[in-house]
């Protein structure tokens, strides 16, 4: 029993036997702060109430287990061990999304075989007497063939159930089927440039998977050289321009869908000599564009332009973000060293595009493309949005309650834009009510505990990059089972 003596002071007596097992345990971790006197085969042990008595749950469970012969219920493992991923599928051919459930040491001994379904666009599939779409014995989902018509296009999550436990559904996985759009976004345009110049041709094209761009000049493929440069991004930048860099260009987009070609754009050169001598003052062959970029991606934002002034010097390119220049160059002992080398994350490519390494959400804003001579100068300004994927700061715990009690489920998700946060019991999205609070926007609070409220409870976030989820039991017991200790978070 316990018998509480000061404020901050208590004395609990339990048989030697049982602490000397407690002791040799692993996380039993009792300060004791004054003299042990032992009567009678029992051991009084004095601790202040503010210290952490138990370091785990399995030593907690047996101290109440040993000294109150209290059964505490176990937590059974339920988890996803494979949840299913985007696919991107061929037409008429075969897509697969893969699923497995782990329950404790059941799932391996054969005990238990959780009954697996699949669910489409949140809608239960009934694969009964379909013979194109089959749940294969591991639980995974199998589609042979796809439809040409789209249909089978959509969000998918496998769900999965075990009696008398509960039901769990996975985060959500996207069938894309692999297509090309029959038009550029992007498209090559006839540019006139002087000797030396910057020339630079986009192509742009909707199609998943991402295309590969390819290049052609007078209708043969381009070859790379030291002053022409095919970024990944599909733009081809030629700096400086040679005499033989003139001719006809286009571009070839291509997937395992099809194949298309742009328009031909010429490449001129500019003959008019009297003009340049009086000095130009910039103009963009290329301007930034709005981009979204998921983290850890590499950007770049292309940026190019050409001018003379009157001491026929090339326009100077600078950028700035969100209104302040960046400085590219850093001082190490004394000597200005380049900001890649210095941070491995920006740098100037090409005639002056911006290319940033593993993106962050800080480098999301306003970028300037600022081209300056001694006759004039010419901002563009692009945003750069960067994507992050859900991510838990802190996920749900098991819990065991008592009847009519209030209990809170922390669910704490970051990402950008801020995701979503729904929760789901049993496989069933749960709706705010006067009975199942939604703190934040994210923390799940029950007023008045039922028996019935027992089962598997999952935290979902969601935004346009990803999702996630995980997975909590709680158990409810009557007011007597747990006493004298409330056993609660675990």
């Amino acid at each position: 029993m316990c018998i509480k003596f000061e404020k901050e002071i208590r004395v609990l007596m339990l048989p030697l036997s049982i602490f000397n097992m407690l002791r040799r345990s692993k996380g039993f971790s009792l300060q004791v702060w004054i003299r042990c006197v032992i009567r009678l085969n029992f051991l009084l042990l004095c601790c202040r109430t503010s210290e952490k008595i138990f370091e785990s749950k399995t030593s907690k469970a047996y101290f109440l287990q040993q000294m109150y012969a209290v059964d505490v219920p176990k937590f059974t493992d339920f988890y996803f061990s494979v949840e299913p991923t985007n696919v991107i599928a061929i037409r008429d051919q075969t897509a697969q999304f893969d699923c497995a459930v782990f329950v404790g040491d059941l799932t391996a001994n054969g005990e238990i075989t959780p009954t697996i379904e699949w669910i489409k666009d949140g809608q239960k599939l009934n694969l009964q007497d379909d013979n194109r779409r089959l749940i294969q014995k591991n639980g995974s989902l199998l589609i042979s063939p796809v439809h040409s018509g789209g249909t089978d296009m959509g969000f998918y999550q496998c769900k999965a159930t075990v009696p008398e436990l509960g039901t769990l559904v996975s985060r959500k996985a996207y069938l894309h089927i692999a297509h090309l759009s029959k038009t550029f976004r992007t498209e090559p345009e006839d540019l006139s440039v002087y000797l030396y110049d910057a020339a630079m041709f986009g192509c742009v094209i909707d199609g998943v998977p991402k295309p590969n761009i390819s290049w052609y000049k007078d209708r043969t493929p381009l070859q790379e050289k030291k002053n022409v440069r095919v970024h990944l991004d599909g733009v081809l930048e030629i700096y400086p321009v040679q005499f033989n860099d003139f001719g006809s260009y286009h571009c070839l987009a291509e997937n395992v869908d099809k194949k298309m070609s742009s328009r031909m754009a010429k490449l001129e050169q500019n003959a008019n000599v009297e003009v340049i001598l009086n000095g130009l003052p910039p103009s963009f062959v290329y301007k930034p564009e709005d981009t979204h970029a998921e983290a850890g991606s590499t950007v770049t934002l292309f940026c190019g332009a050409n001018g003379r002034d009157t001491q026929q010097k090339e326009p100077s390119i600078t950028w700035l973000k969100d209104g302040n220049a960046i400085d590219f160059k850093w001082l190490k002992d004394g000597n200005a060293i380049d900001f890649k080398q210095a941070q491995g994350r920006l740098e100037i490519v090409g005639r002056g595009s911006l290319k940033i390494y593993s993106a962050s959400e800080a480098d999301s804003g306003t970028y300037t493309c600022r081209a300056e001579n001694l006759l004039d100068s010419d901002d563009s300004d692009a945003s750069l949005i960067v994507l992050v994927p859900p991510k838990f700061n802190q996920q749900p715990l098991n819990r065991i309650a008592h009847e009519n009690s209030d209990i809170e489920f922390k669910c704490d998700i970051n990402g950008s834009p801020q995701p979503e946060v729904v929760w789901m019991k049993d496989g069933v999205l749960l709706k705010p009510s006067d009975y199942f609070h939604i703190i934040d926007k994210k923390h799940l609070r029950i007023l008045g505990l039922l028996e019935s409220d027992a089962g598997m409870y999952q935290c979902f976030g969601n935004n346009s990059v990803g999702n996630v989820q995980a997975s909590v039991q709680l158990m409810v017991v009557n007011q007597s089972e747990l006493s004298p200790f409330e056993y609660g978070v675990l």
